[in-house]
């Protein structure tokens, strides 16, 4: 019932796999709806999930959700094969319940069920030493210029596919690894950020923050930089890390940011709409989460909240950012709303590194909507 009060007026049809599974169809999905319907679901069941019995199984209280957008070219069983797919990326993420499967993504999910292979991969991305990096720029919404650009780790399995690195971050957590797998991003980073003239962003993982030996690594390194390129970069970890790691974060954050890198926290607002994080780490920006995002053109309440979480963010001088912004008209609300910068498929999906950075100028900004 929780599941279907998410999405009786969409035309859904919603079915049960087998034991607490479910499967769903929605017509008509965009990447945007579908991660607006995706975290709606979660945090509809979330609430049930409370009121289990305290005695309940800990698996019994996860809700995860796992989801592939229909192209026309896929046959029903390839396209449940990237559901599955998508739902053990959710599973083994550290920073959030839910995973579109992407159209860059090419792992065949038979491969890679057992925990083995998923170690086995791991194994042979941190041996190869090779990083392929896409890129997805965060744009500033006062200039329409380029706050930063993220750029996105994938890593290539023994079959020559690409995997992105959100797969293999609790792989790497599991097995004390997560420090490694770390280095090799940021070294890549590193090589790029003095090639290229742009502020450049990566994500941390969790368990990195916890790890005093990648830390004091992390702070040697920007040390070694010269200022004109530390000054252009920028770390970033989860919400949930800043929740659960709260001390190591706010430890790391400081070091950085003497060194005039900045550091910024994704996914705000998904776990803790109150902002707690931002209040105790001591960041320079902070992207809320799609959940706020999506749908606030239509959503009054929504942009009210929005409002008052930009106000919130302002007030502690953290620039405030909107994640999967998917509309021209989510992107002018969140320009009217005064948030600082947005990132998303409408600014830009993330492609490979040196096609992004070499795109057209952005679109002149339209008439702003009435924001009421």
């Amino acid at each position: 019932e929780g599941v279907w009060s998410c999405v009786a007026e969409r035309g859904a049809t919603l079915g049960r796999v087998g034991g607490a599974r479910l499967a769903l169809i929605l017509p008509e999905a965009t990447p945007g709806t579908t991660l607006q319907m995706a975290e709606a679901i979660v945090q509809r069941l979330r609430e049930e999930v409370a009121a289990l019995p305290t005695g309940a199984p800990p698996a019994a209280r996860r809700v995860l959700v796992g989801a592939a957008l229909f192209t026309g070219a896929q046959t029903a069983e390839e396209l449940q094969i990237q559901a599955e797919a998508a739902l053990r990326n959710a599973e083994l993420s550290d920073n959030q319940p839910w995973h579109l499967f992407a159209a860059t993504e090419t792992v065949e999910p038979a491969t890679l069920n057992e925990s083995e292979q998923w170690k086995l991969l791991l194994r042979h991305a941190l041996d190869s030493g090779e990083v392929v990096l896409a890129a997805q720029e965060v744009r500033a919404l006062s200039s329409d210029d380029a706050l930063h650009i993220e750029l996105l780790a994938r890593f290539q399995g023994t079959d020559g596919r690409l995997v992105p690195a959100g797969v293999l971050v609790p792989v790497a957590a599991n097995l004390g690894l997560s420090a490694a797998l770390d280095k090799l991003i940021v070294n890549a980073l590193l090589e790029v950020v003095a090639q290229r003239p742009e502020n450049f962003a990566v994500n941390l993982s969790a368990g990195s923050l916890e790890d005093r030996t990648f830390t004091d690594w992390l702070m040697e390194r920007l040390r070694s930089l010269p200022l004109d390129q530390r000054s252009r970069l920028s770390f970033e970890t989860s919400e949930y890390a800043a929740l659960t790691h709260p001390s190591a974060l706010r430890r790391l954050a400081e070091g950085v940011r003497k060194l005039d890198v900045r550091f910024g926290l994704d996914h705000c607002g998904a776990a803790d709409v109150s902002l707690k994080p931002l209040q105790q780490a001591g960041i320079d920006y902070a992207k809320l989460c799609g959940g706020l995002i999506q749908g606030m053109d239509q959503n009054r309440d929504q942009r009210e909240l929005v409002r008052s979480l930009v106000a919130l963010g302002h007030g502690l001088d953290v620039l405030m950012v909107a994640e999967h912004i998917e509309t021209e008209s989510e992107l002018e609300i969140a320009r009217a709303l005064g948030l600082d910068g947005a990132q998303g498929y409408y600014i830009g999906k993330p492609e490979p590194l040196t096609p992004v950075l070499d795109a057209p100028e952005p679109k002149a900004p339209t008439d702003m909507p009435e924001v009421v």
